[in-house]
């Protein structure tokens, strides 16, 4: 995106509700009844129609700064060359706008100034060609929006010169909808100020649609199959996928397949027979087939090549699967349905959606979303590809041609492995985003005139990507979605050059592997000598399965990759692919970059798992913790790092992503910020002398020594004698949001008091039952003391709480000072005899850099540890002034708190801190800055860099 849109926004600084409000609005002025028709008309209104839609419900700041009204262009009509004026373009974006007076009929042709009868989007049609004649590849117009006030038609012009609209413009209209309908579709007019929004979900609504039939299919066939027998049902199923779309895209001509199976019902022998005819070559078919089998092409390339077993199905599937194709093409969320606009990327969603939830969470499959998908490629390997070719389309002349095919040919040398490819989605949307590439390149030399073309001017091939995936299912999938990216891009080439061919037969491609990524030798895959003169990436998004949802043959595969290592107990699965990756690039320039789960770069996983693999790798990019985005119906829930790694050093330029942000740096740290590689271990106790941290106390009771506040006043009304044995019990979620509860505090009570009271007596049997049936030695030898805590940690004097999870969203932890009358629960970390000194360090920006780079998470919120965190922290050494600031403005803190006692932590430390508490907090920071002796300018990043520096030493 241009630096341009970076500063106007796109929307960004709205809320979506806000938006929503905005479109309703907007609606509402605009909207127009019968009588005010002759208001409001196309010369006199347009303008403010469209920049208060950009400005009121977009955010842009200047819409007269990206939109441009009245723009002429010339285009042809019969022999001669006309001028013409489009209402609106937006260059940025490559709209154009075509707007017409309020109840102008979209449907019905107008005559036009040069003695043409044309419809309005016929009218924007000869503008946009007019338009692109004039206009480089990359800035042909991609949207046309036909409105008359009451009414946004939206077309897809991004392919306007492809085959398919040729023989279906009706597909090129991929929305409609009214004004009053605006706020319900604010997503489908997001591409007028996104260039890189794809603005209609048609194809993810389409591909969703897809899947649904697969499933449906496969849920009609299954019944027939024994359990052994499902992978044949995988394969017949990822066939139908094939030829649904192939009938669709008229690779088989003249809708034969649907013709074929009008006559002929969906049984064993119809499959068979028709499957046959697919692999065998025009020349070599028995005389004796009927007609119809006869007239289909062949096909060949592995898909049909295997004698499948096909049983006899019940006898309602043909029926079955008729209403279920029947009922696609009558889905009122999309307007004509057809198979041959699936995104192969999102095709993911056929295999996901048909997977249970069971099975999809204990191989821990998380799909990928196309742009998640770039956040890897682009870092990697693509981007660096697109600034090769720009600068050839500005070379010389006389060395574009060149160059141009200097970067086809090296397209032609690169060679993919997705070591989890799952359905495909890296190695499909990998491959069409190097054949649009190749496409633009095509587009420059037939432009240019260039004497280019052999035999193929095709260089890129599936057969340069590999993967390895476990799933039988998804590995048909992915073959057959590779198998549809080539025939898509490969009906744009023919679009920009001006031919035809009939797309088969399918290039043989078999380079999916149905194995276990973790027990194959990947050399038996993709043999590194074999491409010793080629650049290979390994990238992909291997499955995420947390160290506590491992199953047992999962946790003896981590434990047999790792063999050797120590601590594995809070290594994520996905940490397996990397080490096998570690060594496979090892002595070689392979790059690789995969999508993670966070953890692996946080708390104790980093020194355990980078600290050895870092003395084979290093980093090249990464990006930071972000919420995943998938194509899925069951979006991940999960947050994501992405780590681009290789074994050599040869790479001038590092960068890390933070959001939107983008910094070149030195090197990246485990930790993924800009420092050296230190790796903070685990550690008893703190390196600075400082007090002691550790747990609250750890019931272990099955809830029955605590008291909920709903249930303390019916409680003390019912046993008085016990009121003075209750404590307040304090956790996370009580501190932070001011809830109340207590606690049964029976420490050092005689048992004969206790038996006095029945209610208590009555819970108290209730923990000794619950923790006799344990199967833990150490929890049934607590069934002795069951008046007690199991874990007992309450000081006697007062201390600092501190919660042991926290939102990422508060600039500050919240923490505070307790009385020991107050009983701390596991959930929170103590500090008993800490002082308001300790106070102040521990709640300063400084305090908080440290933990945000080296604590661990929960999904992105922070989880405070004493082993890791606190412990390792390095304390400065205040003089006596410095240390008495530091008192002073901790202090101030707690005085401004006291100020809002009608207010809990999370008012206080939420998006809205009063700005007092705000305040009084920088105070903070910059004395205790100052104690470290830092310079009160710093960065974070910078602060982190210093506090490195100093654990460095103090280890």
């Amino acid at each position: 995106m241009s630096e341009f849109f970076v500063i106007i926004g796109a929307g960004g600084f709205m809320t979506e509700q806000e938006q929503i409000r905005a479109a309703q609005n907007f609606s509402r002025d605009w909207n127009i009844r019968d009588d005010e028709r002759n208001e409001r008309n196309e010369n006199s209104d347009t303008q403010a129609f469209w920049t208060t839609l950009l400005q009121k419900i977009f955010d842009v700041k200047n819409p007269f700064d990206i939109i441009k009204f009245n723009q002429s262009v010339k285009f042809k009509f019969g022999n001669r060359t006309h001028s013409g004026k489009c209402d609106a373009i937006i260059k940025h974006t490559n709209v154009l706008i075509e707007q017409k007076s309020f109840g102008i009929n979209l449907d019905e042709k107008y005559p036009q100034s040069d003695g043409a009868i044309l419809t309005p989007f016929e009218q924007a049609q000869r503008y946009v060609e007019g338009y692109n004649s004039k206009n480089s590849y990359e800035d042909r117009i991609k949207w046309v929006v036909v409105c008359n006030f009451s009414t946004f038609r939206i077309y897809d012009f991004r392919y306007e010169n492809n085959l398919f609209f040729e023989m279906y413009p009706e597909f090129q209209l991929v929305k409609e909808f009214k004004l009053l309908q605006l706020y319900n579709n604010i997503e489908y007019l997001k591409f007028l100020v996104d260039p890189n929004d794809d603005a209609v979900k048609y194809e993810a609504t389409l591909s969703k649609k897809s899947a649904d039939i697969v499933s449906e299919i496969k849920e009609i066939f299954e019944p027939n199959y024994h359990e052994d027998e499902k992978e044949f049902l995988n394969k017949l199923c990822t066939r139908l996928v094939f030829l649904y779309y192939a009938n669709d895209a008229k690779l088989i001509d003249n809708n034969l397949l649907m013709k074929y199976f009008e006559n002929r019902k969906y049984t064993r022998d119809t499959l068979i027979n028709l499957f046959a005819v697919l692999n065998q070559k025009e020349n070599l078919r028995d005389e004796n087939i009927s007609d119809d089998l006869k007239s289909f092409p062949y096909v060949n390339g592995g898909l049909f090549a295997e004698d499948i077993y096909i049983p006899n199905f019940d006898s309602n599937a043909d029926k079955k699967i008729r209403n279920v194709i029947k009922n696609a093409h009558k889905d009122s969320k999309i307007k004509n349905f057809a198979w041959k606009y699936i995104n192969p990327t999102i095709f993911g969603s056929l295999f996901e959606n048909i997977l249970d939830d069971d099975e999809r969470h204990t191989g821990g499959m998380h799909y990928t979303s196309p742009e998640n998908i770039h956040k890897v490629i682009d870092p990697l390997f693509f981007g660096k590809l697109i600034e090769e070719f720009n600068s050839a389309k500005r070379a010389h002349k006389k060395n574009r041609h060149k160059r141009l095919r200097a970067l086809q040919e090296k397209l032609s040398t690169l060679i993919f492995l997705d070591p989890a490819c799952g359905s495909g989605n890296f190695l499909t949307e990998t491959y069409l985003s190097l054949r649009r590439l190749e496409n633009d390149i095509i587009y420059e030399l037939h432009k240019g005139n260039f004497d280019f073309f052999d035999d193929d001017p095709i260089k890129v091939k599936i057969n340069q990507f590999f993967g390895i995936e476990i799933n039988n299912f998804a590995v048909q999938v992915a073959q057959v979605a590779l198998w549809i990216s080539e025939n898509q891009m490969f009906q744009a080439t023919e679009s920009i050059l001006g031919y035809k061919n009939s797309g088969l037969p399918l290039n043989k491609y078999n380079q999916i592997f149905n194995a276990n990524a973790l027990q194959v030798d990947w050399n038996d895959i993709l043999p590194k000598d074999k491409f010793k003169d080629k650049q290979i990436f390994i990238i992909g998004n291997p499955p995420f399965v947390g160290a506590r949802l491992m199953d047992a043959v999962k946790k003896a595969e981590l434990n047999q990759i790792f063999a050797g290592f120590r601590n594995l107990g809070n290594l994520d699965y996905v940490c397996c692919w990397y080490k096998k990756a570690a060594g496979f690039i090892e002595g070689t320039n392979i790059r690789c970059a995969f999508v993670s789960t966070n953890s692996i770069c946080q708390g104790d996983s980093v020194a355990t798992l980078w600290k050895p693999l870092f003395e084979k790798i290093h980093f090249d990019f990464a990006y930071r913790t972000f919420k995943w985005i998938s194509d899925s119906e069951n979006m991940a829930a999960v947050h994501c790092v992405i780590i681009g790694f290789s074994a050599t050093h040869n790479l001038t330029k590092k960068f890390i992503f933070d959001g939107d942000k983008k910094s070149e740096v030195k090197n990246i740290s485990p930790y993924l910020n800009d420092g050296e590689n230190i790796f903070i271990e685990s550690r008893n106790d703190s390196i600075c002398n400082v007090p002691e941290m550790n747990f609250g106390s750890m019931p272990n009771d099955d809830g029955k020594l605590i008291i909920e506040a709903k249930d303390y006043e019916d409680f003390i009304k019912n046993e008085p004698a016990a009121k003075k044995y209750i404590r307040p019990y304090i956790g996370a979620d009580e501190f932070i949001k001011g809830k109340e509860r207590y606690c049964l505090w029976l420490a050092g009570v005689p048992l004969d008091e206790i038996y006095k009271m029945p209610l208590v007596a009555d819970r108290v049997e209730k923990v000794k039952n619950f923790r006799l049936a344990s199967k833990r030695d150490a929890t049934r030898k607590l069934s002795l003391k069951p008046y007690i805590f199991g874990e007992i940690r309450q000081p006697e004097t007062d201390y600092i709480l501190i919660p042991s999870t926290s939102s990422e969203n508060r600039k500050y932890i919240p923490i505070g000072f307790m009385t020991p009358n107050v009983i701390a629960s596991n959930a929170v970390h103590i500090i008993p005899g800490a002082e308001i000194y300790h106070f102040g360090i521990l709640t300063s920006s400084v305090h908080m850099a440290w933990v945000k780079t080296v604590c661990g998470r929960l999904k992105s919120d922070y989880r405070y540890s004493k082993d890791i965190v606190y412990n390792n922290f390095v304390w400065c050494e205040p003089t006596a002034e410095q240390k008495a600031a530091i008192c002073k403005t901790a202090d101030k803190i707690l005085k401004v708190r006291a100020r809002y006692a009608d207010k809990n932590l999370a008012y206080l430390y939420g998006e809205e801190m009063p700005e007092d508490l705000k305040q009084a907090h920088l105070e903070n920071d910059a004395a205790v800055m100052a104690a470290y002796g830092f310079r009160a300018d710093l960065t974070e990043s910078e602060i982190v860099a210093e506090l490195f520096k100093m654990y460095s030493a103090a280890v």
